[in-house]
């Protein structure tokens, strides 16, 4: 989707984003991506995430059926969401292969090759997008990894621009806003209210991280003027966090 001249993470969107090729907003969902600020409020900086290290390394083969099959059951479905609402899949959405998860602040996240399955859908209503739901499946331990290499890169995001590891994205600056929890997110959620800018163009994103077993489901998308989630992000945070904790 180019609706939008930047790159946020999808986580995504960072936000946060795992997005298809492109520039994308993840504010309306930005589809995922191929592969080339300051703190939260009230936290410290942890340290760095253990594990393995070095720069981004998507999974190089495609997920494979069974948990393919499981991101399937588990990304939220217009049903689920009420009448008016229509999904789509990005170019790419239902790939590992190439296709970038976290990426923010200039960041390494290692957490990209312990992925075995995802699918990333966006959703609109009237034909505005307003949000995109992530779900990802990771070998042994890669969830844990993941959340450790998120909270780190925020805690310790440069306060001026920095490169992306996925090609064609502008040098942009990051800030990130910790948002409260709210039921039913599961424990370990991390959410921010979040800017990107490469200094004429600024996009503002929530995003929404949260981890289960073996699984990652994250949505990105609009904030409304006091830098919360709309309503249909909230709706939307609420039923994949169900769906999320639900599934076996």
């Amino acid at each position: 989707m180019r609706s939008h001249s930047l790159r946020f993470a999808c986580v995504g969107v960072l936000v946060a984003g795992a997005c298809s090729s492109g520039h994308s907003s993840v504010a309306t969902g930005g589809p995922s991506r191929t592969a080339g600020s300051g703190p939260p409020t009230g936290s410290g900086s942890p340290a760095p995430p253990t594990g393995t290290t070095g720069a981004l390394t998507p999974s190089p083969t495609a997920g494979t059926p069974k948990d393919q099959a499981l991101v399937e059951r588990i990304a939220v479905t217009t049903s689920q969401l009420g009448s008016g609402v229509t999904r789509r899949t990005p170019p790419g959405g239902d790939t590992v292969t190439h296709q970038v998860t976290l990426d923010l602040c200039g960041a390494d996240f290692p957490s990209e090759g312990l992925r075995t399955a995802r699918l990333q859908v966006i959703y609109s209503r009237a034909g505005a997008g307003f949000g995109s739901n992530e779900v990802v499946t990771y070998r042994n331990g890669g969830t844990a990894q993941a959340a450790a290499e998120v909270a780190h890169a925020v805690a310790t995001c440069p306060h001026h621009r920095v490169a992306s590891k996925v090609a064609g994205t502008p040098l942009l600056t990051y800030t990130f806003t910790r948002l409260a929890s709210r039921a039913p997110w599961p424990a370990g959620t991390q959410a921010y209210d979040s800017t990107a800018t490469d200094g004429k163009t600024t996009e503002h994103v929530i995003a929404i991280f949260m981890w289960h077993g073996p699984v990652f489901s994250g949505v990105y998308g609009s904030a409304d003027p006091h830098g919360q989630p709309t309503s249909d992000v909230l709706r939307l945070a609420a039923q994949a966090a169900k769906n999320l904790t639900a599934a076996r």
